[in-house]
């Protein structure tokens, strides 16, 4: 489990943030999508904290490891890298229920990701993202994606088309101002955003 003590300063921020995606978003609109500027800025873990934190309040929560270059999320909650997931369940192989990994928590489904596809941006490009969204948005009261970074891929400003709100992890100190912008321009469809800073 990530949790270190539950009554910490940076529990009671992750708390926080909690109550400020629970606010900013109607129940309808569930889905939602974690990324940041560049690489290690804390986005997996921050989307790992607060899936569990949902979980704990007794919402039913998904969460997916979208990172089709570095996947992260089944080594932070270590877990053993799953037969089938994401790519399988998007390409039609597999049935969700039959890859999500459960007993991390309750209330809370895990969907990693098995095998790296050859090409992840075409796969986010297609239509299959949308479709696994529509079919599964009504199973769960909160679905969060842990996309790859904004720059240099096409991949998360892909799977913002498709989300409902995206949340930009920016690692205090180390991102500068003109590049957390740019990452925030390369998004082209105006959605609900919440930027989130790390130590």
């Amino acid at each position: 489990e990530v949790f270190g003590n539950d009554f910490s300063t940076l529990m009671e921020s992750y708390a926080s943030i909690r109550s400020s995606i629970d606010f900013s978003l109607s129940r309808d609109r569930n889905v939602l999508q974690f990324t940041s500027t560049e690489a290690s800025e804390g986005k997996s873990t921050t989307a790992v904290i607060l899936a569990e934190l949902f979980a704990r309040m007794g919402r039913k929560t998904l969460l997916i490891d979208a990172d089709l270059r570095r996947p992260t999320i089944a080594k932070l909650l270590d877990v053993e890298k799953p037969k089938v997931g994401l790519v399988e369940v998007l390409l039609g192989h597999t049935e969700l229920e039959n890859a999500v990994i459960k007993g991390v928590h309750e209330n809370l489904d895990i969907l990693a990701i098995a095998e790296i596809p050859a090409s992840p941006t075409e796969l986010l490009a297609e239509s299959y993202v949308g479709e696994l969204i529509a079919k599964h948005r009504n199973d769960y009261s909160l679905i969060i994606f842990d996309s790859s970074p904004v720059m240099g891929l096409a991949d998360a400003p892909m799977l913002s088309r498709v989300v409902d709100g995206t949340i930009f992890v920016m690692e205090a100190n180390r991102i500068q101002f003109g590049k957390a912008k740019a990452a925030k321009r390369r998004r082209s469809v105006k959605r609900s955003e919440l930027f989130v800073q790390t130590s």
